[in-house]
């Protein structure tokens, strides 16, 4: 595991993977990333240890993207060190991806904010495990992303279901990770709008940090 303290020989992109609508083909926008190498090595973000650089490398990727001028949706993380009412991307189509995995308190306490600073909101990871689907307003989300592991094991009838309900409620449903032919496949098979993953492919830009 690396450590990175500092932004020498630090090279930061933004990677934007397409997301694409299952049933035309057609880019429905991008999921974004960042990309971290160190020197020779490729790191990650959990292995910057200066709270600094963290802040300065989360700007530099959404600045670029912001400069790109994509048109489409862009989906984002909820930002690690920078706070939602600082993100540069007001007056893009922007939606905030919230995990799944952080509990629905902080889920729609998240929610709160973002949606008052105008972006929208996407559901990430989705899975059933551990929780009842009666639990889950997925109208207050306007995506979500159901993970690939759930969403490869599942029942079949029970996974149409699941997508079925999320439709009903409003919210548009992506599988993530799509990365064979057999994932879009299912994906399309149960009725699920978007796709994202390395069947698609993606884009990088250079960030300045």
């Amino acid at each position: 595991m690396l450590y990175i303290g500092d932004d020498k020989n630090l090279k930061v992109y933004a990677v934007l993977e397409n997301v694409v609508e299952i049933e035309t083909g057609n880019l429905y926008g991008y999921r974004l990333v960042s990309r971290i190498i160190y020197g020779n090595e490729e790191g990650s973000f959990a292995e910057v240890a200066n709270r600094e650089l963290k802040m300065r490398i989360e700007m530099a990727v959404l600045e670029a993207v912001r400069s790109a001028n994509k048109s489409g949706v862009i989906f984002v993380n909820l930002p690690v060190s920078v706070n939602i009412e600082s993100l540069p991307l007001y007056g893009k189509n922007v939606v905030v991806n919230l995990p799944m995995g952080m509990g629905l308190k902080n889920l729609y306490i998240y929610r709160s904010r973002i949606k008052r600073c105008g972006l929208g909101t996407a559901l990430d990871d989705f899975t059933t495990i551990g929780y009842e689907l009666r639990e889950i307003m997925f109208g207050a989300f306007d995506y979500v992303f159901f993970s690939d592991s759930f969403y490869t094991n599942a029942n079949k009838k029970d996974l149409k279901k699941a997508v079925e309900l999320v439709k009903y409620y409003g919210s548009k449903v992506c599988f993530k990770k799509i990365d064979t032919t057999s994932k879009l496949e299912m994906a399309r098979s149960v009725g699920a709008q978007l796709g994202h993953g390395f069947l698609f492919g993606y884009e990088q830009i250079k960030a300045q940090l």
